[in-house]
């Protein structure tokens, strides 16, 4: 049984338009303009520090601008609550104007316009929402100061969430460069002893000499990485504690080639604009015997170190025998644990259709 993890949907890429301003400004647009296109992708996950604002009440759903990237760096507020249309961009891909319209009512529009003396601000469409829309205003506002510990939403020049010209090359960062290489290592499955290999280090060393006393070893990049999962685990647990509405959940065992069982436990939930969505929960490494009692301790300690155990509604599972011992215990564990749990062990286990087809097609092994 497989799942696909993701926390957005692409959207379909209209072509673009390509065109130079000379005038950039910000200006209002009379309220009938029309409605606008989907005309940009939306970016991978958002940076872990932002991920609670994909939850936020009234948040943009058509074209949302904070989804494209062009903003989806940007620290503003504002546009989680606006759509983009009518995208202009120079020859370097970069964005020149566009139309930001009020996802909430959608019967206010202004047009950006790169550069100007007005920079690019959003200060008439962050005024609209506030003066128009105060409770999902502030709703989002304290969502920020809960999740980002100090407001890290306020109004910002557009022209800074841009590259609006060829940006200087940053000063070094020592912290930045062991991040990438424990990214590195992940997606490319590489051994932590990687760094260790001569030869790596004398190109690290080729590339920027200075480099000579600071490459650390395997050791030192298992820790590191494991502090990013912790800290990734708690953005994971603070994006679920906004999120609205109930979750299924899903797990499935099995053993790799080199005999080492694992525990994968998903979610997934349907959002208020009726777009499926879904995220890995946990994947635990299964220590001695694979009971279903065994499982559901682990399924149910995720739970309850996630913050979820009152929103999970179901559980879809293969038809291992075990399952249903997975099933009859975490039930028991969720009425002890969480008395406002919604989980109804006899109607909350859904059986993988695709596991029941595969099963019993005869030829399967063929």
């Amino acid at each position: 049984m497989s799942n696909r993890h993701a926390l957005t949907t692409p959207l379909n890429q209209p072509p673009l338009k390509r065109a130079r301003t000379e005038t950039p400004e910000v200006r209002d647009l009379v309220s009938d303009t029309s409605q606008l296109a989907i005309s940009a992708p939306m970016p991978p996950v958002p940076h872990l520090p932002y991920l609670h604002r994909l939850s936020f009440q009234g948040r943009a759903s058509i074209s949302n601008a904070a989804d494209t990237r062009y903003f989806c760096k940007s620290k503003s507020l504002v546009y989680q609550f606006v759509d983009i249309a009518d995208i202009v961009e120079n020859e370097l891909g970069q964005l020149v104007s566009c139309t930001l319209r009020c996802g909430i009512c959608g019967n206010r529009a202004w047009s950006w316009k790169r550069g100007g003396t007005s920079k690019g601000s959003t200060s008439n469409a962050s005024g609209h929402i506030r003066d128009k829309h105060q409770a999902l205003w502030r709703a989002a506002e304290q969502a920020d100061k809960a999740v980002l510990g100090a407001s890290d939403g306020t109004d910002e020049l557009e022209g800074e969430a841009i590259q609006t010209s060829p940006a200087p090359i940053p000063p070094f960062n020592m912290e930045e460069f062991y991040r990438k290489i424990t990214r590195w290592i992940i997606t490319a499955n590489h051994a932590f002893t990687e760094v260790e290999n001569n030869e790596w280090r004398e190109l690290m060393t080729f590339v920027r000499p200075a480099l000579q006393d600071h490459l650390v070893r395997s050791t030192a990049i298992r820790e590191k990485l494991l502090r990013h999962a912790d800290a990734a685990r708690e953005q994971t647990k603070q994006y679920l504690k906004y999120l609205p509405g109930l979750l299924a959940i899903a797990c499935d065992a099995w053993t790799s080639s080199n005999r080492i069982a694992f525990l994968a436990i998903t979610a997934s939930w349907i959002t208020e604009d009726w777009k499926l969505q879904e995220l890995l929960l946990d994947f635990a490494q299964l220590r001695g015997t694979h009971t279903g009692e065994h499982m559901a301790n682990i399924v149910a300690t995720t739970i309850a170190e996630l913050g979820i155990s009152d929103k999970v509604v179901s559980l879809v599972s293969d038809n291992a025998s075990n399952n249903n011992t997975l099933i009859r215990h975490l039930s028991n564990t969720l009425q002890r644990s969480s008395p406002d749990s919604r989980w109804d062990g006899s109607k909350g286990h859904i059986r993988c259709l695709a596991h029941i087809i595969h099963v019993a097609n005869p030829y399967r092994y063929l």
